[in-house]
């Protein structure tokens, strides 16, 4: 198991996180801003069936993921220097349902999805707010996606992002603090901080998952853990 994580995460949880998987740690990149520079969120789309890169990401990073055996292509753009342009590879991609701003989607990751199976949200930041526990159950601290995740018939738990720090902003977001490994939602701090901590373990729970926290510090929104094996 490989993980692809910000090199700048604090360092408990850093060395915790090397004890479950094997890290590809992303270095700042310059031409973002700084808070997001080595967010894996940023740079990359986990798609069920591969991973999607930003063109030049993939320059630096191909050897290391072609040695880890992971199955990548290169996307057609790479994050530019402010929003929206850094959320285009932000999304959320699962087997038959793509959820983002549709409108500033990575044509590569659009490639995947038939219409039908595309989700349009206004927030760009999608995989920062939302993690997909599987088909149906989803956590998410942006109140308009949750909505519409509710409208069409997912089971969802919206968390108050105030509660994740990120360096730099007022806080992070919940999709950004976490990511799953197996049947474990694995978090970059401690989620028994959340008020919704109760509700989460029921959610989790139910929808078969066990919670692992990598330090007992507060939650840090560290542009997602991507886990693949």
């Amino acid at each position: 198991m490989h993980v692809i994580a910000d090199s700048r995460m604090p360092e408990k949880a850093k060395k915790q996180l090397a004890r479950i998987a094997q890290p590809l740690w992303l270095e700042p990149n310059k031409k973002v801003y700084p808070s997001i520079s080595a967010h894996p969120d940023i740079f990359f789309c986990q798609h069920p069936k591969m991973l999607i890169v930003a063109p030049e990401i993939s320059e630096i990073k191909s050897k290391e993921l072609d040695k880890a055996k992971i199955n990548w292509i290169s996307g057609d753009k790479n994050p530019g220097t402010k929003y929206p342009e850094t959320a285009v590879y932000n999304a959320v991609a699962l087997s038959r349902l793509l959820i983002h701003n549709i409108k500033h989607t990575d044509r590569k990751i659009i490639e995947q999805y038939n219409p039908s199976e595309c989700l349009a949200v206004n927030q760009g930041y999608t995989r920062c707010n939302l993690i997909s526990l599987d088909e149906q159950h989803f956590i998410c601290s942006d109140k308009g996606i949750s909505q519409q995740l509710k409208s069409i018939n997912k089971s969802v738990l919206y968390i108050e992002p105030n509660q994740i720090r990120l360096a730099g902003h007022k806080h992070g977001f919940f999709g950004g603090c976490c990511g799953i490994c197996q049947q474990q939602l694995i978090f970059c701090g401690n989620p028994e901080y959340l008020k919704e901590y109760e509700s989460l373990l029921r959610f989790t729970y139910n929808a078969g998952y066990q919670i692992v926290s990598l330090s007992n510090e507060v939650l840090t929104d560290v542009g997602s853990l991507l886990f693949i094996s």
